[in-house]
């Protein structure tokens, strides 16, 4: 099979000129595509688990990653409502998140509010060419992995005469305690950064990297030694003032005198270089930094590392030593830890059929703002036939945008996730979030009807799984 990715470059066609914002909270009905829809990417569809046992038995199966089904004896009946014997297949497919759910023909409901999945499952059982139903009378128990650390997810159920999400159940998680023992030897065991350093780590500017290593004391300083210096650490530099101090494992650091890690790989725009940035607080050591000049705006997440002063306490050289001594090893925990859910959930279900866990996703404040989202030829037609898709950054929420809906595309999606779109013919066009990040949001905010033209060009690759999927989306 071939797949096409589409190159995306981004140029902002302002329409529509207001000093006014226009605020609007619809979130996109779901026109034009029902929630269930043929495989778009056949290749990567997630793989179904077949069993054949007879009803009289009935039937239990534990997966490797600790899930469980649990059928009763002669629990299943035929359309007319007699009861089944002899020899049963089930199908069984397991969800992880939003982009399983989506490789395998199934979309979430973001008609009333924006929610996002931490997975599910679709069961169904067939005997020859008839399809089975689970008796009323009858449960089946299941204890399912749960990738994700949230625990406040609603079962819903695929209604499938009615054609909506059935809102079911709320189960308890059962931590996975074995996951949090490995989990803790294995991040006592792994150094605290990759070194030499990558593109994501970077100080605020070069006067903070000076501060640290001379003490303030600029009287003897070898700015090419510091230099050769910082190529060997492998640590960048913006050009970003951030005057402001932030509590590091309980210590106040100024913001210049860390080492920090680049979340949303996001490139600082030249025009950044030497403005005044803030930092606004959203978990543990996690900041947004965004730099504000007039008309544009740029913002990324960012994570606190280090200060800059553990950094330069040793050499490259030691740094690299136990960097790679302890590097030694932990692939195969990482894979390990990969494959290990979070916690698990008890539960039963009376009917067969498609089931995901869904909450409200948080809205961020610029949803209130929507964009227009136009293509240039030769791909309007694409988007007009097949509609645009928006997968979160964390996996947890996709939403589909048929063509009409584009027209009103909340702006914070353009920050916290990515764009695409799948023909039939298994071509998938993409938005690369570099371009993205130029888009002048202060701008497209004071609009009455903003809108932005997008451009492409088409590159051929051919993802061969989902996590190439998942990079191929996150590489252009």
């Amino acid at each position: 099979m071939r797949v096409v990715v589409i190159l995306l470059w981004v140029s902002i066609v302002l329409l529509g000129y207001s000093t006014c914002n226009e605020m609007i909270s619809d979130t996109p009905e779901q026109d034009g595509k029902p929630f269930l829809f043929p495989d778009p990417i056949a290749s990567l569809k997630p793989t179904d688990s077949i069993f054949t046992f007879l009803a009289e038995d009935g039937f239990s199966y534990s997966f490797f990653n600790g899930s469980e089904i649990h059928i009763p004896a002669r629990a299943f009946i035929k359309p007319d409502g007699s009861l089944v014997n002899g020899e049963i297949e089930l199908s069984f497919t397991f969800y992880k998140d939003a982009l399983d759910l989506f490789l395998d023909g199934v979309l979430m409901d973001h008609s009333l509010e924006r929610k996002e999945t931490s997975g599910g499952f679709s069961i169904s059982a067939r005997q020859g060419r008839s399809e089975l139903l689970l008796d009323p009378s009858q449960l089946i128990r299941l204890r399912l992995a749960c990738y994700s650390k949230a625990p406040d997810y609603v079962l819903n159920q695929y209604n499938d005469h009615l054609q909506v999400w059935d809102s079911i159940q709320m189960v308890k998680q059962e931590i996975n305690e074995e996951r949090i023992v490995v989990e803790r030897r294995h991040n006592r065991n792994r150094p605290n950064i990759q070194f030499p350093l990558n593109e994501q780590y970077f100080a605020l500017n070069y006067t903070g990297i000076l501060d640290v290593l001379y003490n303030g004391d600029y009287t003897n300083i070898h700015h090419q030694r510091t230099q050769d210096r910082m190529e060997a650490y492998g640590l960048r530099w913006t050009k970003v003032e951030v005057d402001s101090t932030l509590d590091y494992s309980g210590q106040k650091q100024e913001a210049s005198s860390m080492v920090w890690k680049n979340i949303s790989r996001k490139r600082f725009p030249e025009w950044t270089d030497g403005k005044q940035g803030t930092l606004k607080w959203l978990k543990s050591n996690r900041y947004r930094l965004q730099v504000e000049e007039h008309d544009k705006v740029f913002s990324t997440q960012v994570e606190a590392v280090m200060p800059l002063e553990n950094l330069f306490s040793s050499g490259p050289g030691y740094w690299k030593k136990n960097y790679e001594k302890k590097l030694a090893g932990l692939d195969r925990v990482d894979q390990l830890l990969e494959s290990m859910p979070h916690s698990y959930r008890t539960f039963g279900i009376y009917e067969l059929g498609i089931y995901q866990w869904q909450k409200p996703r948080e809205l961020l404040d610029e949803d209130v703002y929507n964009i227009s989202v136009q293509f240039k030829k030769p791909f309007q037609k694409d988007i007009e036939s097949y509609g645009l898709y928006w997968l979160s950054d964390d996996l947890l929420s996709l939403e589909y945008y048929p063509s009409t809906a584009c027209q009103s595309i909340p702006l914070a999606l353009f920050t916290e996730g990515r764009f695409f779109s799948v023909t039939t013919d298994q071509r998938i066009i993409n938005v690369p979030q570099s371009q993205i990040d130029n888009l002048d949001f202060t701008q497209l905010r004071k609009m009455n009807r903003p809108a932005v033209l997008l451009e492409a060009s088409a590159i051929e690759r051919l993802p061969w799984n989902k996590k190439q999927l998942i990079r191929l989306l996150y590489s252009l």
